[in-house]
């Protein structure tokens, strides 16, 4: 009998947390489901953790790799073998609600949705005790036909955040998936954002819901330096632009200028807090290597016909200095909460 719900959990060294996120896989109030566990060669006790859960629950199914090839040919991997009618994609990290699939599940039925989207917690602590649940993006069920969601809501893969990018927290159909041409980039940061600019734009019909489905465990790319911020936020800007030319929506391309300046920003407040508080001859070296490039030559073209202030006028000079001070004065705001933060993650994980 074809499951209702495939789960595609890709696992690469998480044995810390696998247990937690499995154990609310299989309370979930739903039984037709298909749990597709696609370990990606990983070194450390994963693969027991998991065995040992599919010992005991015939909807396991392990897909086994012997080369770490990341989370995104992994997923692939993943929807190659599913079968259910819509499918559900988690971190091996993180953990649903006890009702998740069930609340996911019931809105693609009542309204034949493609696509379901639910809400997410923040969760710092291993625990799940240390929660943040963001504003949500609607306070009743909204059912969004193509032109309406294009219109209104394609532009949140564009930096104009509305709900979660991620691929998590979030019922495709399945028959959707395989009629979208999904490639893979690639990428290690990103990925779940260039997956759904890519299949969006095939749902005849988006439902976004304001029940909690997912929780979304802090940390990753979020809590250290990330080198790949930059060279992928370059090669999405120009994925971005070919799809705001594919559905002949300029503004697009407007909000993808914006958000490449806020990786800017972000890329040099990373150098701030994890490789000292004051700019470097070499940290300038970098940003005036990434400021060169001919995306951000594009971008400083862009502002140099506006009138600006603050820190999109010295991106505008490529005034390197300017940047940083702008940056400074808004990372000494947020320092000490940063540093609380990440103090309480250290205590709790």
């Amino acid at each position: 009998m074809e499951p209702q719900i495939s789960i595609i959990i890709p696992v690469y060294n998480t044995g810390k947390y696998l247990k937690k996120c499995l154990q609310s896989v299989i309370e979930q109030k739903i039984d037709e489901i298909e749990i597709i566990i696609v370990n990606d060669a990983s070194t450390d006790d994963s693969i027991k953790i998991i065995k040992k859960f599919a010992a005991h629950d015939k909807r396991f199914t392990i897909i086994d790799k012997k080369k770490n090839e990341g989370v995104e040919a992994a997923r692939l991997t993943g929807i190659n073998s599913a079968i259910g009618t819509f499918l559900c994609f988690m971190d091996s990290d993180d953990w649903l609600p006890r009702n998740a699939l069930r609340i996911l599940l019931q809105h693609a039925n009542k309204t034949e949705a493609d696509i379901v989207v639910g809400h997410h917690t923040r969760v710092l602590d291993r625990f799940g005790l240390v929660k943040t649940v963001g504003k949500k993006f609607c306070m009743q069920p909204l059912i969004l036909d193509y032109d309406s969601f294009m219109r209104n809501y394609y532009v949140n893969f564009f930096g104009v955040n509305i709900f979660p990018v991620s691929m998590c927290g979030k019922l495709y159909r399945r028959i959707l998936i395989n009629r979208s041409t999904i490639n893979t980039h690639g990428y290690n940061f990103g990925e779940d954002l260039m997956f759904n600019i890519q299949v969006f734009p095939e749902s005849k019909k988006t439902v976004l819901v304001p029940d909690l489905v997912y929780n979304y465990r802090y940390g990753g790319m979020t809590s250290k330096f990330n080198s790949q911020l930059i060279p992928s936020q370059l090669r999405m800007y120009k994925q971005k632009q070919e799809f705001a030319v594919r559905y002949h929506n300029d503004a697009l391309n407007k909000f993808s200028r914006i958000e490449l300046k806020n990786y800017l920003k972000t890329f040099i407040e990373m150098l701030l807090k994890f490789k000292g508080d004051e700019p470097s001859v070499v940290h300038k070296r970098q940003i005036a290597e990434v400021i060169a490039t001919e995306e951000f030559v594009d971008l400083k073209n862009y502002y140099a016909s506006q009138e600006l202030q603050g820190f999109e006028l010295a991106l505008a000079k490529g005034d390197i200095d300017g940047m940083y001070m702008e940056i400074i004065a808004e990372y000494k705001k947020i320092k000490l909460l940063y540093k609380l933060k990440r103090l309480l993650s250290s205590i709790f994980n």
